[in-house]
């Protein structure tokens, strides 16, 4: 189970109908970071329009420890760390596309 908190961050991982459906309610949860992560541009396009901050465009060949550290990769550039200080990846991941690899990259994000 996940609380978002105002001026958190979080990953959605899959940005079909569920998964931007969380980026609007992270949005509305004034999150300080939202991070959204698919194959595809126009996925990822439409997750902007709708609030997410940032995008992480992923192939399907790729593991879920790589999609996971390209989260992470991308966390810890100045500025973007979650909200403690050792710069980790994000607060909350949330699995939107329901594969075993998005699942997977979740968790290691």
């Amino acid at each position: 189970q996940g609380n978002l908190k105002e001026g958190q961050s979080v990953a959605v991982f899959g940005c079909g109908g569920l998964g931007l459906s969380c980026i609007m309610l992270a949005a509305a949860r004034t999150a300080r970071i939202i991070v959204a992560v698919d194959v595809s541009i126009e996925a990822l396009e439409k997750a902007k329009s709708l609030g997410a901050t940032h995008t992480v465009q992923v192939q399907s060949k790729q593991s879920s420890k790589q999609i996971a550290e390209g989260v992470v990769q991308m966390m810890i550039l100045p500025g973007l760390g979650g909200a403690g200080d050792d710069d980790d990846g994000v607060d909350l991941t949330l699995d939107a596309a329901g594969f075993a690899t998005t699942s997977e990259a979740a968790v290691y994000a």
